[in-house]
């Protein structure tokens, strides 16, 4: 795996200019005219592709959070506001509208009810399809 340096919380563009042996100024001029977008967006780009990965993979029970966090967010609120402004949706509609939909048959009924699916059924109103 390749080494995902935009993971770093702590990342700013002296330590990225730093670390590519030129200055601040040619960095982010480079990446305004070549990307069209400031340090901040490519590097909140980059950590929302790992995030969005495969947010409804099933084996994953992690919360996107706690996903944004490995990324390299700091916080709630910058991850918030950083996904909704770059997708266009927030994070729990994103997750929703990527998860698979259920049949009636995938919908686990706890073991200790006595309920059966039809006699819930029974109980609602004739109007009431599902």
């Amino acid at each position: 795996m390749k080494h995902q340096w935009w993971r770093d919380p702590e990342l700013n563009l002296a330590q990225c200019a730093k670390h590519l042996g030129t200055n601040t100024s040619h960095l982010s001029h480079a990446i305004n005219d070549g990307l069209s977008q400031n340090f901040n967006s490519l590097i909140n780009s980059l950590r929302l592709d790992a995030v969005k990965g495969n947010p409804s993979d099933p084996g994953d029970s992690r919360d996107m959070l706690d996903i944004a966090f490995e990324a390299g967010f700091s916080s709630r609120a910058s991850f918030n506001r950083s996904f909704k402004a770059i997708v266009g949706v927030t994070p729990t509609a994103f997750r929703m509208a990527a998860a698979p939909k259920k049949s009636r048959s995938q919908v686990r009924i706890r073991e200790d009810c006595e309920w059966s699916f039809e006699t819930f059924t029974m109980l609602l109103p004739s109007q009431v399809k599902i």
